[in-house]
């Protein structure tokens, strides 16, 4: 490979991205500064990794895109790149770190005056996978309490009320609401008040199947979703349900207690009396 030209050596080694070029074979011919510290700094012992005549697969993804089966389909999609059967070749994939584990993008593009070598730029997208993966959890799930949302209480109760129209097994669901928490966000203010509601929710969700759906609808109501139960196994569980609200009260609390009403219905078909 031609030696670049001062000015282009000192542009490749400013990028942030890591860079590396590689020929066919896989074997690095060049690598830029941000690849280097990258791959020290997540514990790749110099020059095994980081050197020029390395193999770029077994310094940089066995093991590390996805297992083998990323490290597969990386050598798969860089061979077809530099084989010139596609113009360019993309794959995320993890990439374990000393304080917290990294993402990264492998894109693939070919050197056009030289066939068969391919630049191969990794772009850290760590934090917007974080974000991907917490606009994800957020979707469904209660900031506050951890619990499903409505969202996925509703999309779960579709699927198992599915399953019971079908099979023919029945389920129950449970709506639970506070009786007097306002008076939790009046008296002690509202910071207590949601922290009364992240430990009532650890609460219950301590007295629920691992099968069952706990969900907090909004404010002070609370629904579960009892797949596969009778009758009396869901009336205990309203029991169960009470009694975890009755043992969780906020601290400081005097004479108020909080308590719940509980009601509830078979599905696919049927009722349960209101709980008080």
């Amino acid at each position: 490979m031609t030696t670049m030209p001062e000015f282009l050596q000192e542009v490749f080694h400013s990028l942030e991205e890591h860079i590396a070029v590689v020929d066919e074979d896989g074997t690095i011919l060049a690598v830029n500064d941000a690849w280097r510290r990258f791959a020290v700094a997540n514990g790749a012992p110099p020059p095994v990794r980081v050197a020029e005549g390395a193999n770029y697969f077994d310094a940089c993804l066995a093991g590390e895109a996805d297992g083998e089966d990323g490290a597969q389909a990386a050598l798969s999609g860089m061979q077809t790149v530099s084989a010139g059967k596609a113009p360019a070749f993309k794959l995320e994939y993890p990439c374990p770190a000393p304080d917290a584990q990294r993402w990264l993008l492998l894109h693939v593009t070919p050197l056009k005056n030289a066939p068969g070598k391919v630049v191969a730029a990794h772009i850290d997208i760590t934090q917007r996978k974080r974000l991907e993966n917490r606009m994800a959890y957020l979707a469904e799930h209660d900031p506050l309490t951890g619990l499903y949302n409505r969202r996925r209480f509703f999309k779960a109760f579709e699927l198992a009320l599915a399953h019971a129209q079908r099979y023919g097994r029945p389920g129950a669901v449970l709506l639970l609401d506070l009786d007097r928490f306002k008076q939790v966000n009046d008296t002690h203010g509202h910071a207590a008040g949601d922290a009364h509601l992240k430990a009532l929710g650890q609460a219950l969700r301590d007295q629920m199947r691992a099968t069952d759906t706990l969900a907090r609808l909004g404010g002070d109501e609370f629904a579960v979703l009892l797949p596969e139960v009778d009758e009396s196994q869901a009336r205990r569980a309203a029991q169960r349900a009470r009694r975890a609200v009755a043992a969780c009260q906020p601290p400081s609390s005097g004479d108020l207690r909080i308590t719940c009403s509980v009601g509830g219905a078979l599905y696919p078909h049927g009722a349960l009396s209101h709980q008080d």
